[in-house]
């Protein structure tokens, strides 16, 4: 009976009129070769101890710019991606509260003393370019690489980028790109993306269904879902102990289809943090808020509080 009744149903969808049916789309990344965009990326993460009043945060905006160098007749597109500016303020326990502005007159060690290799890092890769691929489903395929600067020959080393920068740029760079499907998709369609952190940061990872909502001639628009896990560690790792629970992941965004590229996506994660400790379980609350958005440069590099260059 559920067989019959299946061909039937079949049988009656085949003899659809074609406008009746479900239109099906194809979200593939579409840039203009020699397009650059600007974009800012706010990031706002806050760690509460349970019971004891400690408390760390970090806001954190990075200005970055993507310029399409050739677009392949396979989709792929090969691309510039560039830091061009990193701002923000710190709260920890042992030093306060701290303010850095890569266009900042304050030496740059000054500014970040304390703050941890990752921010020295990646300030380090301020108006350094890196070129990659990216495929037609907005993936970065290999390895970022440094654009070496022919033009200076002044004995100072060419700029690498550690790991945890190359994954910090590798994810912005796809973040402008959007997430997309591989194949055909109608509304109401789902697909899984898997996101982890930059190495360095907590062993964690995204783990979320994105949702097509709508689509129109100029965007298309998603909504996502999921859990925020901890990724594998080895036993020697210092998060071996770690444990995390409770982690949720919602997050949306819309998407040109006449430029490819995002027009404002946001994301909020949250998890439970478990470390043991020597009389008793250390507990965090970690939250989470993320902004991508257009900007213009114009917008992005004015001065701050008279301290710019």
């Amino acid at each position: 009976m559920t067989t019959r009744l299946a061909a039937a149903l079949l049988a009656i969808a085949a003899g659809l009129p074609a406008q009746l049916l479900p239109e099906k789309y194809t979200l593939q990344a579409t840039p203009t070769k020699g397009a650059t965009v600007w974009f800012v990326e706010l990031t706002r993460q806050q760690q509460q101890s349970d019971g004891v009043d400690v408390r760390t945060s970090l806001q954190l905006e990075r200005t970055f710019t993507v310029t399409v160098r050739d677009v392949r007749d396979d989709g792929s597109c090969d691309v510039e991606v560039t830091l061009r500016r990193l701002r923000g303020t710190a709260t920890l326990p042992a030093i306060g509260e701290r303010t850095f502005d890569s266009r900042s007159r304050e030496p740059r060690e000054r500014a970040l003393a304390g703050l941890g290799e990752r921010l020295h890092e990646l300030m380090a890769l301020v108006d350094v370019a890196m070129r990659a691929r990216v495929a037609a489903n907005g993936k970065v395929q290999g390895a970022l690489t440094v654009v070496a600067d022919d033009d200076v020959d002044d004995g100072t080393p060419a700029p690498t980028a550690s790991p945890a920068a190359h994954d910090t740029m590798r994810q912005l760079l796809e973040a402008a790109f959007g997430r997309r499907p591989d194949g055909q998709v109608v509304v109401g369609d789902t697909w899984q993306h898997r996101q982890r952190a930059p190495r360095g940061s907590l062993p964690l990872v995204q783990q979320v269904d994105v949702r097509l909502e709508s689509v129109d001639d100029n965007v298309f628009e998603t909504v996502m879902k999921g859990t925020l896990e901890k990724d594998a560690v080895g036993a020697e790792s210092p998060f071996a102990q770690l444990k995390v629970t409770d982690g949720e992941v919602i997050a949306a965004q819309r998407v040109s289809r006449r430029d490819g590229f995002v027009r404002t996506a946001r994301l909020r994660a949250s998890a439970t943090l478990t470390t043991p400790a020597q009389d008793d379980a250390i507990v965090m609350q970690l939250s989470v808020q993320t902004v991508l958005r257009r900007t213009t440069e114009a917008q992005a590099m004015q001065r701050s509080n008279g301290d710019g260059r």
